[in-house]
């Protein structure tokens, strides 16, 4: 399988990429409206504390088909037995066994192809997050948590979630969105 695809459409955690990347896209999408005369919807979502809810296991069973034996190994020891403090002040800490340390290098590399493995059960069983075409990339913006589906009609949300949740990835309801880049009111 190729994992190139994996970071395609994510800007953040990757050398040279910025939020800028983002919104470029979104700006070039809007003038591909105008000029092509078609209707573009982006259904955009957010996830919460993704971080905070990996499956380390599914991770590794992930991880097991990307990188050699003893690099699955020495994650698997990084990512045991850690601990959170709760306060600063208090310094009471407990035992944590869900998640992907955070503030380390390897982190957000690991949160990515996790995430990547959660979004193919989104684009299967999500139709308007699949792509047109058999050899084209899904349309999707990522930006670390913030994922943008873009379709000619709305991703239903409902159906987004169902497929997150079964990776334990939550979808903040709150922060979901949805933008119309049309030459007529949408």
């Amino acid at each position: 399988m190729d994992y190139t695809a994996i970071f395609a459409c994510q800007s953040g955690f990757r050398t040279e990429r910025s939020t800028a990347d983002a919104v470029w896209t979104h700006k070039w999408l809007a003038a591909k409206t105008l000029s092509e005369k078609v209707e573009i919807v982006i259904t955009g979502i957010d996830m919460s504390a993704t971080f905070d809810t990996i499956n380390r296991q599914s991770l590794l069973n992930i991880l097991k088909g990307i990188v050699m034996e003893d690099e699955v190994r020495l994650i698997r020891f990084l990512i045991s037995e850690t601990t959170k403090i709760i306060g600063a002040s208090d310094n009471k800490s407990f035992l944590d066994n869900i998640g992907t340390p955070q503030g380390d290098s390897l982190s957000p590399v690991l949160f990515i192809i996790y995430l990547e493995n959660a979004l193919k059960d989104v684009r299967k069983y999500v139709p308007s997050a699949q792509s047109r075409f058999e050899n084209e990339p899904p349309m999707e913006i990522a930006y670390a948590d913030d994922m943008d589906f873009i379709g000619l009609k709305q991703v239903n949300v409902n159906d987004i979630q169902r497929a997150l949740q079964n990776h334990q990835l939550y979808v903040n309801n709150d922060k979901t969105d949805v933008t119309c880049y049309s030459t007529i009111w949408c």
